[in-house]
């Protein structure tokens, strides 16, 4: 969830470093542990009566430093330099056997006995060291590997170190550091700058998206030749079809992101009303505070990291979009007969590939927030539910009055932007013509008079945008403002109603009246940015 997963092909065969075969050995060193619990408490079988737990911890636990050796082998082969899945259950681990070793003590000091015997506590307290240095050592990167073959390098601009980076490194953004500072130090040039990677350059992902392209092709029944497509009959081939089937299993994966730090962020109110309660009652043990404390504050972390995830997937795949699009574009106008030539001029071509592949590549960072902002702004309002009562619905009513207000001006700044669109043609297609002109109109002295129409045309549009982007400032002022008018809309309708508003509501109301400033804020931004998209 916190890390992008690993995309890339296999970087060759590696060698058996002393790095890998530590992990190994220490990995398989570490199955034994819970084979000697599992063999002891079932020797205690026919002595007491065993809970059941004690037969399924140990077994579960041997299962998964099975699993946790065979990964290892398993991700030495692909050749990875770093491994996600392996820190995480390490470090999970390390938490879980922590836990576990305060709980022994803390009976040991109690009872002064051991609860679960010496053996049990040394096995513990094994598998507790080595996750630690299993955690340790898979912070580092096994560079120890034979390059087959760099297919994609063509200059002399340094390899990117982000693929050859370990996950604590990626998860962190700490491969930037050296450029950063490097930055600090002088201003940046072309030569200090890294290369693309292999997998976010134009030649591969312009393949990956024409893959996909040509299989719409044939589903819409078009008649195709080796170098273009020209639709014959039919629907037509999908252009988000396309997208999709080359895009759409990142695309998804960085909305599942999304869900996650959704989720991650109400539970920040739901420890702040747990700690307030704390400080209200005296009779709660202090490790409560520090634990709620620690909860907060790991869950903030963690959803920090998460949501950087989630831009940089994001907008990664913006930029892989756009040159994919760009590419597909500028092969197919090499290759147009008289006839396309005619139907699609020159600013018209340049037009899709300078705006429209932009917006497309801007879009897919904030896409998500189409259904994550519906979604955050239904729990928040639940859980305001919860805490205010029916109270809130004076709130939601608020926002259910903005939405068609917001629709209309949506649709009537659309309407503006299509008319904009039509006269930043007309104004492209213009000027070509003068251009490819110029020496006639050089001889008869007709530069004012065509200066005269292009200035027109641009009148109109600069007219058209300028409403547009009236209209959109308006929806964005009011939904900007709708948090604050539905806190003192709902706080006013619970005080009034004859209830009592103590603190616990007061803050947590609060933190959730914040939630809903992004969403709220975001939702109509990003219906502007879909709605001057054009997949066709």
């Amino acid at each position: 969830m916190i890390a992008t997963p690993e995309f890339q092909p296999k970087f060759g065969k590696k060698t058996k470093s002393n790095l890998y075969r530590f992990k190994l050995y220490c990995s398989a060193a570490l199955i034994i542990p819970p084979m000697i619990d599992l063999i002891y408490t079932l020797g205690d079988i026919q002595q007491q009566r065993v809970a059941g737990v004690m037969i399924l911890t140990p077994c579960l636990t041997w299962i998964a430093m099975v699993l946790a050796t065979a990964t290892v082998r398993i991700e030495w082969s692909r050749g990875l330099f770093s491994s996600s899945v392996l820190f995480l259950f390490w470090l999970l681990m390390a938490i879980a056997y922590t836990i576990k070793i305060r709980t022994l003590i803390s009976f040991q000091i109690a009872l002064n006995v051991m609860p679960e015997g010496l053996l049990r506590y040394v096995t513990c307290c094994i598998v507790f060291g080595g996750s630690i240095l299993m955690l340790v050592q898979n912070v580092w990167v096994d560079r120890s590997y034979t390059k087959e073959q760099d297919g994609y390098k063509e200059d002399d601009l340094e390899e990117s170190p982000e693929l050859q980076s370990s996950f604590l490194s990626k998860v962190t953004f700490w491969w930037l550091n050296r450029l950063m500072i490097k930055g600090y130090k002088h201003p940046l040039a072309e030569k200090d700058l890294w290369d693309l990677n292999g997998i976010d350059k134009c030649d591969f992902v312009g393949q990956q998206f024409n893959r996909e392209w040509m299989k719409e092709t044939v589903k819409s029944r078009t008649s195709t030749n080796e170098d273009a497509t020209v639709v014959t009959k039919g629907k037509g081939p999908s252009l988000l079809a396309a997208i999709g089937g080359a895009f759409g299993g990142v695309f998804l994966f960085a909305g599942f992101q999304k869900f996650i730090d959704d989720l991650l962020t109400f539970v920040s109110p739901q420890i702040l009303r747990a700690l307030i309660g704390f400080t209200g009652d005296k009779s709660q043990p202090l490790w409560l505070g520090f634990a709620l404390a620690f909860i907060m504050f790991a869950a903030a972390t963690v959803r920090s990291l998460i949501l950087h995830q989630y831009f940089h997937l994001c907008f990664i795949l913006g930029i892989r979009l756009k040159s994919a699009i760009i590419w597909a574009i500028y092969r197919k106008s090499l290759v147009l007969s008289n006839s396309a030539k005619k139907k699609s001029t020159t600013g018209e071509i340049v037009n899709l590939m300078s705006v429209d592949a932009q917006r497309i590549a801007e879009l897919t960072g904030y896409l998500h927030v189409i259904w994550s902002s519906p979604f955050q702004i239904a729990l928040a309002v639940y859980f305001l539910w919860q805490e205010l009562g029916p109270s809130v619905l004076a709130g939601v009513g608020i926002l259910v009055l903005l939405v068609p207000i917001n629709a209309y001006l949506s649709m009537k700044s659309r309407n503006f932007q299509v008319k904009q669109m039509e006269h930043k043609d007309s104004r492209i297609k213009l000027m070509n013509e003068i251009l490819n002109g110029i020496k006639v109109l050089k001889l008869y002295a007709w530069e004012k008079s065509f200066i005269e129409k292009v200035l027109a045309i641009r009148k109109l549009e600069l007219k058209q945008l300028f409403v547009s982007q009236l209209l959109q400032s308006a929806s964005r002022f009011a939904w900007a403002n709708a948090p604050y008018l539905v806190a003192l809309v709902t706080f006013s309708t619970y005080v009034l109603t004859g209830n009592e508003l103590n603190a616990s509501k007061a803050f947590v109301s609060i933190s959730l009246f914040n939630i809903l400033n992004y969403p709220i804020a975001m939702l109509p931004t990003v219906i502007s940015m879909v709605i001057q998209v054009r997949f066709h």
